[in-house]
């Protein structure tokens, strides 16, 4: 921090200019930017809810100076709609697997059939299919997600 004047002839250490914002999935702080010279962002002030809106009432601007503006946000909702094409995908899909389990169940002729197959599959391939089994959807979204946001260290 700088030392800076605060109008009284005092010295006093400066804010940072540093701006953060807090990542809940690795629970921490990133730095992802700075105030700009000239410009002001309030600090130590607390924020509360009001008719739908963040209010942030007051707070200092520099080291002993509040300022008596308030500001206020308010988060804007997006409408989405999913789509004729996404649902013509997922019927299509829906009616594709529908299809291939019927096609498979007339080749079945016994329970030995349906539960193993046959004894016709190699061990490799059944050992494969557990372990897919136990592997989640989830997973293969999650996983990927998680380096995105943060490293690929997890």
């Amino acid at each position: 921090m700088r030392p800076d004047t605060n109008g009284q002839g005092h010295e006093h250490p400066r804010f940072p200019r540093a701006l953060h914002a807090y990542h809940t999935i690795t629970d921490t702080w990133a730095e992802i930017g700075t105030v700009p010279e000239g410009s002001w962002a309030p600090v130590t002030t607390s924020t509360l809810q009001w008719h739908g809106r963040t209010i942030i009432p007051t707070g200092e601007i520099k080291p002993g100076v509040r300022s008596p503006q308030i500001l206020a946000s308010k988060i804007a909702s997006a409408k989405r709609n999913f789509g004729l094409i996404n649902w013509i995908v997922i019927a299509t899909y829906l009616g594709g697997m529908v299809l291939i389990g019927y096609w498979f169940s007339k080749r079945n002729k016994s329970t030995d059939d349906y539960f193993r197959g046959g004894q016709r599959i190699p061990s490799w391939v059944a050992g494969l299919s557990i372990f897919a089994t136990m592997l989640s959807a989830i997973t293969f979204m999650a996983i990927p997600a998680r380096a995105y946001a943060t490293d690929i260290t997890w």
